[in-house]
């Protein structure tokens, strides 16, 4: 009887041992497909000052802008549950997830990632806390002005076959501190958690592409804006104001890739609408991207 039982046993883990050899080999013969990320702040709800600029005025051109770039993957910042929910509806076929940064139950902006739902699978999904105690949901150090969030999930590409991570954020706009350490904080988690797999990062970094912080995130990864094999389209900068004719302040946002991953062309999306008018404070980017 014992020895029956070790024979079912050891041909349950040869058969498992294959279906996952099978499976990582069809992953590695499955060809490489581009797949099209978007990072975008979306200014949160409402703020007193913006008058006209206010979510519920601006939400179907920032809705529309999406739709008119078709991203296969958006990581989005300053998001409110209202905000997830009217683009949940208004942009049909993606999925969406990431806690809010309070209390990672319901207080608070988010940063979650929306995905496309036919074309991805959601394997496993987290996130963790800019501070000195990362697993505590809605913890807070140094000079923060705000509790910060990184959203993070693991997908299989359903038409390549290809498993990656994609990491979204948005660092402190006040504490210098607060930004050195999160980059630090950000790179030794992508590692623990993806490992040696692909790796996609958006965010609101609240840092220019010369500061310590950008450094030591660009160290590990690579900036799609210049690693991008075409020459990259739009405004350098990508934190606006709402008012008319106003040009761009600095460049905070970034789409960052692993090493191997192919950026074949990268864009900030100036969009207006009406007289002059955008979507919100911030320029979305969009890279097209390929994983090996």
């Amino acid at each position: 009887m014992k020895k029956i039982m070790m024979l079912g046993l050891t041909l349950l883990i040869l058969a498992a041992l294959w279906a996952f050899s099978t499976e990582k080999a069809r992953a590695e013969k499955a060809p490489a497909l581009p797949l099209k990320v978007m990072s975008y702040n979306i200014r949160c709800l409402s703020v007193e000052q913006d008058f006209r600029d206010l979510w519920w005025f601006r939400r179907g051109h920032l809705a529309e802008l999406i739709r008119q770039n078709q991203p296969d993957l958006i990581g989005m910042q300053e998001v409110y549950t209202l905000q997830a929910n009217d683009l949940s509806r208004l942009l049909k076929g993606y999925a969406w997830f990431g806690p809010p940064r309070d209390d990672g139950l319901k207080k608070g902006e988010r940063c979650p990632i929306f995905y496309r739902a036919d074309r991805f699978e959601l394997l496993d999904q987290n996130a963790f806390w800019l501070s000195e105690t990362p697993e505590v949901p809605g913890s807070i150090s140094w000079d923060a002005g705000c509790r910060r969030v990184v959203t993070w999930g693991k997908f299989r590409d359903k038409k390549a076959g290809k498993v990656f991570f994609h990491f979204n954020t948005h660092f402190d706009n006040k504490g210098e501190l607060a930004r050195e350490k999160s980059a630090g904080i950000l790179v030794e988690r992508i590692r623990a958690i993806a490992g040696d797999a692909p790796v996609v990062v958006t965010g609101d970094f609240n840092t220019s592409d010369s500061s310590a912080p950008y450094l030591t995130i660009a160290g590990a990864l690579c900036d799609c804006q210049e690693n991008s094999s075409t020459p990259p389209k739009g405004p350098h900068n990508t934190s606006w104001s709402f008012k008319s004719g106003f040009q761009p302040d600095d460049r905070i946002d970034y789409i960052f890739v692993s090493q191997g991953i192919a950026v074949s062309d990268y864009a900030a999306l100036d969009h207006t609408y009406g007289r002059d008018r955008r979507p919100s404070d911030h320029i979305p980017l969009a890279a097209t991207i390929i994983i090996p």
